[in-house]
């Protein structure tokens, strides 16, 4: 390798490294609330000691949504994401939870809020109780 190779890749490895610890700590340390009321959902996440706090009116709420796209937090690392759609956005949520989780909490997120939960696809999905898995409606086991 030349000199300017490895410049390049200390540079990298100097810049990219404590990046990913960061990462990792705000992943191991944040805190998320997600509060179901009669009229409003709050989420509350905390990372860092700082405390992020949203609002979302039922009424305005228009589906629960898991998505392979990318949503904040970016520290996640997930595949699969778990976001409230409301008023043409997505509000992420569950960053930290493990796919089984995720499905878990937007299965009762959905029951709670009588919401539909939706894939990528526009397809609702319905909870299978007997492998405790979401399932696309009409369709046998995936």
């Amino acid at each position: 390798m030349s000199l300017p190779w490895l410049a390049a890749l200390t540079v990298a490895v100097g810049l990219f490294t404590p990046l990913a610890v960061l990462g990792l700590a705000a992943l191991a340390f944040a805190e998320e609330t997600v509060q179901v009321g009669p009229d409003t959902i709050t989420i509350s996440t905390t990372a860092f000691e700082r405390t992020k706090v949203r609002t979302i009116p039922i009424a305005e709420l228009e589906c629960w949504r898991q998505t392979l796209l990318p949503l904040s937090p970016w520290w996640t690392w997930a595949v699969e994401r778990l976001a409230a759609r409301w008023r043409g956005r997505v509000e992420p949520l569950a960053g930290a939870a493990r796919p089984k989780e995720k499905k878990w909490i937007a299965q009762v997120l959905a029951q709670a809020t009588g919401k539909p939960l939706i894939d990528d696809f526009g397809r609702t999905k319905s909870w299978d109780q007997t492998e405790g898995r979401p399932q696309p409606d009409g369709r046998g086991r995936s």
